[in-house]
């Protein structure tokens, strides 16, 4: 009985994962956001090694966005895999119900400004490098280095700025 409960569940999880995609960044498209826009719940975004200077939303989609270091294992695509956000808010955003299966795996998030038009109380600027909120992300060997926030008043988490 054991058994047939143990090749049940195989196989269910098996056909669960049959309709899910890989999408290459950037042999299928040009941007990790592209690629985001492209995925459903289940689906990788698996970037190669480069600086793509965008900022990046998962949308509220259960994906995997990774880079070479989620297949191989090779950390040293960390440093050679760069979401540069120019300056130009928060660098990867999950903020709409994501759940531990919206993964951001391998990494270097660089650059980030921040969520909000701070500096006051009333909307400060947090999140330079990532901002979750109301989400629960996994994130791993993600390095968040160079990021900032320009408020005087309230600013919170130039690096990482996490929310319920």
């Amino acid at each position: 009985m054991k058994i047939q409960i143990y090749i049940f569940l195989i196989l269910t999880l098996h056909i669960l994962n049959i309709n899910a995609n890989t999408i290459h960044v950037p042999a299928d498209i040009d941007s990790i956001q592209g690629g985001i826009d492209l995925a459903v719940n289940g689906d990788t975004v698996l970037v190669q090694p480069g600086i793509y200077y965008e900022n990046i939303n998962f949308n509220g989609k259960n994906i995997v966005v990774g880079s070479l270091t989620l297949t191989t294992g090779d950390t040293s695509y960390i440093s050679q895999t760069v979401i540069e956000g120019d300056s130009s808010g928060s660098v990867v955003t999950l903020k709409n119900g994501e759940d531990s299966t919206a993964i951001l795996y391998g990494f270097l998030v660089t650059h980030g400004s921040g969520t909000g038009s701070g500096p006051y109380i009333s909307d400060p600027k947090q999140g330079g490098g990532i901002y979750i909120e109301n989400s629960n992300p996994t994130v791993n060997n993600v390095y968040v280095v160079s990021n900032s926030l320009d408020g005087w008043c309230i600013s919170q988490g130039g690096g990482i700025y996490i929310e319920n």
